[in-house]
This record gives C-alpha cells, structure tokens and sequence, in this order.
C-alpha cells in the first residue's frame, strides 16, 4: 500500500521486525538446547544476511534489517574483490 495507509510498509516492518528476532531467539535456543542421544551437544546454526552498498548513503545496508544484523553472536564477512576473487574475513 501507500504510505500511511492499511498495509502499509509502515505498519509492515515492525511486524517482520518482531517475526525475525522471534526466529533468531528460537535459533539461539535450538542452538544451546539441543538434545542428541541422551548427551548435551552443541549444535552450529547459520545464518545469513546480505549486505549490500547503498548508493544514497554511501555506505552500507543489510537486506534483513538491523534486528537481523544484531542477533549474531559470530561474524564472517565474504566478499568478492575487483578482480571476482572472493575473499574472507572471520
């Protein structure tokens, strides 16, 4: 819808912003909660979240929000240079 109105992406983002903190709480349990054959084990979840320039800034902007962005606990950056080689920061 437009802005304002019922629909709108005003009244849209708080609502996907409660969804995606809600999932990266349940992934945050699942992962210090899981249970394998009686035995406590940790389990690893991964997650993404592009980042992409943004022109109108000069900066950068993440696809799924700051929410998203601040729900990591580790953070690896792979990104391609000039030259279409990636590379990898942890």
């Amino acid at each position: 819808g437009g802005e304002g109105g019922p629909g709108s992406r005003r009244d849209y983002i708080p609502k996907r912003q409660a969804m995606l903190n809600s999932l990266a709480s349940l992934l945050k349990m699942l992962a210090s909660t899981a249970v394998v054959v009686g035995s406590l084990q940790r389990m690893a979840v991964l997650v993404t979240n592009q980042v992409h320039g943004d022109p109108s800034r000069g900066g950068c902007k993440v696809t799924l929000g700051n929410v998203w962005h601040h729900a990591v606990n580790h953070r690896v950056v792979i990104s391609r240079s000039g030259h279409g080689r990636l590379s990898f920061q942890p």
